[in-house]
């Protein structure tokens, strides 16, 4: 046993040339990402046009240079090999196949697919029947993410289709609600006026006896005040509960709103269907943070627990500062020397926080993105143009977390 256990550790890893070449493909598209092929490319100089196929031409060079054992080759082998080094310490505990299969059939369910699936390929105890199945496992597993993908796509833009179209009746019907309030409003400052005005008439006016049909119809002056208070009294109240009417409306709107947003976050599967599809979220779909951290400043707090359930399954961080509300703003510079990125809602933080967070990351060279509202539409809607901007997050800042 003891001489089973040196043989391993002596053994070397396998370099991507000495694996075989119908899984290069595979292991380059799941095992890096395209930003990891174009920093390669721009560093060994590798030109393609900049068009639509772009990414696929890379993938191609890269996939071709594995069998050659040249320089691409070679740095591409470090540059896996330091991806997922941690992978590939977990593998190497592996002393016989079977001890590698069920560790591959433990890893797969789990988040880190790619580490796995290279620490597994490159791991000098695999044979080619444990690596064909594995190389079919990510196969399919990469069917179900472009159908899924697809899915949640067309719900997430029929979501905030809707979103929009209620947002924009809200909108109206506040703004009719202020206009109706204002002409009310108007009125009864005229009805007053005129009030103010008999009052003063009746007691500067001096005329002849009034006739007899005069007199009958201004026998009694305070009636006619009367008659007038009563009518500004109704006035009022029409106003009163034509704007208990306009209230419920906005209210049932908001209501509707908050219905579509808790929509859209469903439509993210639970922890349960990550472990049936193999550690696929429908997070991943939409974005893949590749581990950086997003600081939220400000917003409602019912909705940050909503936001890092959203986050972590792009698989990345949420930090929040609450901007002030009970936290100090002498706490937000440390939160954000720990954020990739930062965001924050302009309809749901003070102005003192805001300018603090904008000088902040100018200061440390970070992005900031201002969000249209509190809602996760709005950060989905956000982060979906800002994405491409943010920074990965320093490994020995990680490290020291």
């Amino acid at each position: 046993m003891r001489l089973s256990m040196l043989r391993i550790r002596s053994a070397k890893r396998k370099k991507l040339w000495d694996i075989n070449s119908g899984w290069h493909c595979s292991i380059i598209g799941t095992c890096l990402t395209t930003e990891d092929l174009r920093a390669l490319a721009r560093k060994l100089h590798v030109e393609t046009p900049e068009d639509s196929g772009a990414d696929f031409r890379l993938h191609g060079h890269f996939v071709q240079a594995c069998g050659q054992g040249g320089t691409t080759a070679k740095l591409l082998q470090k540059l896996l090999d330091r991806r997922h080094s941690a992978a590939i310490r977990r593998f190497g505990k592996a002393e016989t196949t079977d001890e590698l299969e069920t560790l591959w059939n433990v890893e797969r369910k789990g988040r880190d697919i790619p580490g796995a699936f290279w620490a597994l390929m490159s791991h000098p105890q695999l044979e080619t029947g444990l690596g064909t199945r594995a190389y079919g496992h990510i196969h399919m597993l990469s069917h179900l993410i472009g159908a899924s993908n697809r899915a949640d796509l067309d719900t997430l833009r029929s979501l905030e289709a809707e979103i929009d179209t209620l947002t924009s009746r809200l909108d109206n019907e506040t703004a009719r609600h202020a206009r109706r309030m204002e002409e009310k409003d108007r009125e009864i400052a005229d009805l007053q006026k005129q009030l103010i005005a008999a009052r003063a008439a009746k007691l500067d006016f001096t005329a002849p006896p009034p006739s007899k049909e005069a007199a009958n119809l201004n026998a009694d002056p305070d009636a006619d005040e009367a008659r007038q208070i009563q009518e500004i009294t109704r006035a009022r109240d029409d106003a009163q509960r034509t704007n208990e009417v306009l209230q419920e409306t906005v209210h049932s709107l908001r209501e509707e709103v908050q219905a579509l947003e808790t929509a859209l976050l469903n439509t993210v599967p639970s922890d349960e269907t990550d472990q049936d599809q193999g550690g696929f979220t429908a997070g991943d779909c939409r974005f893949d943070l590749h581990g950086r951290c997003i600081l939220y400043v400000g917003g409602r707090l019912a909705n940050v627990h909503r936001l890092r359930e959203l986050v972590a399954q792009w698989n990345g961080e949420l930090l929040h500062h609450d901007g002030g509300m009970e936290q100090s703003l002498d706490e937000l510079p440390s939160c954000v020397f720990r954020a990739d990125a930062v965001v924050f809602p302009t309809d749901c933080i003070s102005h003192s926080a805001a300018l603090k967070a904008k000088r902040l990351c100018r200061q440390s060279m970070k992005p900031y993105v201002p969000l249209r509202g509190s809602g996760v539409s709005s950060f989905v809607a956000g982060l979906q143009g800002k994405i491409d901007a943010f920074c990965p997050r320093d490994p020995g800042l990680m490290a020291a977390e």
